[in-house]
């Protein structure tokens, strides 16, 4: 089969790439392409804006199939023109391309359809659009869309009035999208998971072609402007079955119908950009043609058996067969390597080198986007989007990992690569201030970060939101997936929640590492040189914030401690040991007093040691364990504990080192990760100039780690390092005979600056492999039933106690009852049998059964109690496991 594909751009040479595994393929031809494509296919030089000379060449050559790949040619009907001819094409005609070409159509097709999308307002007028904004019918944020196709620049999100009327003015007023712009939308902003989708349509029948998540954003600071996209990754886990049906029948099918009943029929692929719900989709947009950078990532994946050619070929005959697709089950990344500048303005001609010895690593593709040869043989850049690098891997970390170590031969000196998107909130009080600061030394030692800035904290606890973050703030942490975040301040009463609580839960951020290193001599401190790693369990223990009151006197804590969580963290740690070449790790537990909850937390941590035989593993009772800690820290290498003993341990070792205000920390989840200073948000010295941003470079440097970018993390860790020793400091950590200068923050971040490039040369500087992953790979929940029989037993039963009352009434009330009362306790200490009064306001009534029980013997306690106006207050049912008491005793 003889084919033409139109296009130049690393879509093309992707799909040139599978096209050109079928074996029905006989000749394949490119217009007008670029030289890297040749090794695919003949380029030819044929006017694609001319209909009439496309048409004339494939009845000349005998084509049987056209691929026209970017959106004009399709907006302008060549589709039609080559229909029209007898020529076989896949894309879709002028009249269903108006999906793609404007936005007022599809938004107005959606309405009448009942095609779920944002809402939203049609405006060809500033004036009037303006005034829909100032009527708050839509909140901010909001999105204002130009209605035709701006190659990327035609979508604006709005979080203020002045935003909003500048997007406005930029596109009705100063028209700088021309017609694009002429008719805009106005639509709420939606909050979920971002995917894009596509399918394969004959006409009639619809074949899922995957679906991707796709990067568009370039720069630092949240300046980067969209731009056709940086980057994509394509798995088989971005949606269940269960939603891509969703997207069928709710939002595809619906609009092959509507096109129908107008008497248009779609035939070619069709990308549904959408937003995921709350389990519902949404409808962003449509584009009428293969995603670029997507479907690099996209096609890798195909199944080899998978035939494109003759896919592609039944969906222009309109013979599609539903299971013609199939997929492997493994993950692609695509990283777009851009000229410098763009998408602004940017240099061509720029040699690049290393391309041979990319092209030769398994499990890694090149696609060319805007490259040429020079007189020379010479690769040289020739657009702005000029490389595609793919990976493949089991998971995006290793696809992405095979990237950017492929980029590492890549010899180029003006390229501009996909940075690692990274939501930054500046928090309260001293927060900005040390955010600044930090941002100024990221920024100048040129960390591949681009920056998504969130509001959290005492304004927006101001607000509707409880716990401290807008659902604005929520969608940029689950996009981005890291936050580097600023102290904030949470208001005392008013039902405000901790903000970090919610984010630990929200995010599973099970895992909390606060590293405590001694700076001695420079910072002075009673020991000489320590290295501790705290590593806590942060979603548990009393810190799931159960409360209760449960009478007049009395207050109850519940503490919360699983098996599946304490092995979780316990291998966690032993995991963090291995990667950081730590030769001990500590438990630290209360188990000779809460013997079930610390107990199960003990028991894991011996569990997992067993695992790590290099690594010594030794445990403490917490008390004197805290103690040797506070008093021979050298003696220690990594320590795992509870929630609440490792957040008071944490701050007594960094206390020790010098100051609390020099320790960063991490907290990391499977799919998240937090980077945070240690300390407060000290209103008292806020907008003062003199806070030390230490701990929050710290924990950025935590994060520049975690992301792959080590050798960033040593520049910036070292200078620090160098200015520490330079006597360069801020006034809490200045002492006249020691140090050389007292400056603020903003004067600190500078001297860091400075020594940017220069090594400590008392203090150890950051030693970590560049070329290894540091990274530790998800540590899985893997909780397996530890009992065959699991038997009801008894109850017991919380009563609101008067402490005048004896007890003689209960005793009484339940002596020919089924479950005997066999003890009453008061703060855990058993007052009857044996005559004590008890000493609280509430009392727990234990009950056991003589024989077999069920549920409704446990209730028949509970309503008796009702019937005879005591007051109840809690109740716990008793269970043996395997014959093993499940309660205290």
């Amino acid at each position: 089969m003889k084919v033409l594909v139109i296009g130049s751009g690393g879509r093309e040479h992707a799909l040139l790439w599978a096209l050109k595994k079928s074996p029905t393929l006989t000749k394949l031809y490119v217009t007008p392409g670029r030289p890297a494509m040749e090794n695919f296919g003949v380029l030819v030089n044929i006017n694609i804006q001319d209909s009439v000379d496309v048409t004339q060449f494939c009845k000349k050559e005998n084509i049987e199939l056209v691929i026209i790949g970017p959106e004009q040619p399709i907006i302008n009907g060549l589709a039609d023109d080559l229909a029209a001819e007898g020529i076989n094409v896949f894309a879709p005609s002028q009249a269903a391309a108006k999906l793609e070409a404007s936005k007022s159509f599809t938004k107005e097709l959606c309405k009448q359809y009942g095609i779920p999308t944002a809402k939203y307002e049609r405006f060809i007028d500033e004036r009037l659009a303006k005034n829909f904004v100032r009527s708050n019918k839509i909140k901010f944020p909001l999105v204002i869309k130009a209605n035709g196709i701006a190659a990327g620049k035609g979508v604006i999100i709005c979080h203020t009035e002045n935003e909003a009327f500048s997007a406005i003015d930029s596109m009705l007023v100063e028209k700088n999208l021309g017609e694009s712009g002429e008719e805009i939308i106005i639509e709420e902003f939606l909050i979920g998971e971002e995917v894009s989708f596509f399918a394969l349509i004959d006409g009639l029948k619809v074949v899922t072609l995957g679906c991707a998540k796709d990067y568009k954003r370039v720069g630092e600071n949240n300046e980067g402007q969209n731009t056709g996209g940086m980057g994509s990754y394509s798995s088989p886990s971005i949606i269940s079955k269960e939603m891509e049906q969703k997207i069928i029948q709710k939002i595809i099918y619906p609009t092959i119908q509507a096109l129908t009943n107008m008497g248009t029929s779609y035939k070619g692929v069709l990308f549904a950009g959408l937003m995921i719900c709350k389990d519902s989709p949404k409808l962003l947009e449509y584009n009428v043609r293969f995603g670029d950078p997507e479907i690099q990532s996209i096609l890798p994946r195909l199944d080899p058996n998978c035939d494109l050619l003759k896919l592609m070929l039944s969906v222009a005959e309109g013979k599609l067969n539903t299971k013609m697709v199939e997929f492997n089950h493994k993950t692609t990344v695509c990283v777009v390597v851009a000229s410098k500048g763009y998408p602004g303005d940017y240099q061509k001609g720029e040699v690049i080198k290393g391309l041979d010895k990319i092209e030769n690593i398994p499990g890694v593709l090149v696609f060319h986007a805007g490259t040429k040869l020079d007189e020379n043989g010479n690769w040289i850049s020739d657009g702005g989007r000029v490389l595609n690098i793919v990976g493949e891997g089991n998971t995006v970390e290793e696809a992405k990992s095979k990237v950017y170590s492929a980029l590492n031969f890549l010899e180029w000196s003006v390229k501009e690569v996909m940075s690692t998107s990274v939501t930054v909130a500046y928090g309260d009080g001293i927060g900005p201030e040390i955010m600044e600061a930090v941002l100024s030394i990221l920024r100048e030692a040129k960390a591949e970060i681009s920056i998504d800035i969130i509001e959290i904290g005492e304004c927006v606890y101001s607000k509707e939101w409880s716990h401290g973050i807008s659902p604005s703030g929520w969608e940029s942490i689950e996009r981005t997936k890291i936050l580097l975040k600023s102290p904030t301040t949470t208001p005392q009463g008013k039902g405000h929640k901790s903000l970090n609580v919610a984010l630990r839960k929200n995010l599973g951020l099970y895992a909390n590492i606060r590293p405590c290193i001694s700076y001695h001599p420079v910072i002075e401190n009673k020991f000489d040189k320590f290295d501790v790693v705290v590593i806590r369990e942060n979603e548990e223990d009393v810190y799931t914030g159960i409360e209760h009151r449960l009478t007049g006197d009395s207050y109850q804590c519940t503490k919360i401690i699983t098996r599946s969580g304490s092995e979780k963290i316990c291998r966690y740690a032993f995991e963090y040991a291995k990667k950081h070449n730590r030769k001990k790790v500590t438990c630290l537990t209360k188990d000779n007093i809460m013997k079930m909850t610390d107990g199960a937390f003990h028991a894991a941590f011996d569990r997992i040691a067993k695992e790590y035989p290099d690594i010594k593993a030794e445990h403490y009772i917490v008390d004197i364990g805290m103690a040797r800690v506070a008093t021979e820290p050298e003696n220690f290498d990594v320590i795992v504990t509870e929630n609440l003993y490792g957040d008071i341990l944490s701050d007594i070792v960094a206390q020790t080192s010098g100051s609390v205000g020099l320790a960063g920390s991490s907290n990391i989840g499977n799919e998240y990760a937090m980077f945070e200073a240690v300390h407060g948000s000290a209103p008292d010295i806020a907008g003062k100039n003199i806070a030390n941003p230490s701990g929050l470079l710290n924990a950025a440097v935590h994060m520049l780690v975690y992301i792959g970018q080590v050798s960033t993390a040593k520049l910036i860790y070292d200078a620090w390092l160098k200015t520490l020793e330079d006597g360069v400091h801020t006034a809490d950590l200045y002492k006249e005979k020691k140090s050389k200068q007292k400056v603020g923050t903003k004067e600190f971040a500078k001297a860091v600056i400075d020594n940017l490039g220069k090594k400590p040369t008392t203090l150890s500087e950051l030693i970590i492999s560049s070329d290894s992953d540091s990274k530790i790979n998800k540590v899985q929940d893997n909780y397996e039933q530890d009992y065959k029989v699991k038997k009801l037993v008894g109850s017991d039963i919380t009563l609101a106690w008067d402490k005048s009352n004896n007890f003689d009434q209960i005793v009484r009330l339940f002596e020919s009852s089924n479950l005997k009362m066999i003890a009453i306790y008061s703060k855990g200490l058993a007052i009857w049998p044996g005559g004590s009064k008890s000493s609280s306001d509430q009392i727990i009534c234990r009950f056991i059964a003589n024989n077999e029980i069920t549920n409704s013997d446990v209730n028949n306690l509970l309503i008796k109690f009702e019937e005879h106006n005591f007051d109840v207050v809690r109740m716990d049912k008793l269970y043996l496991y395997d014959g093993k008491e499940g309660f205290f005793s």
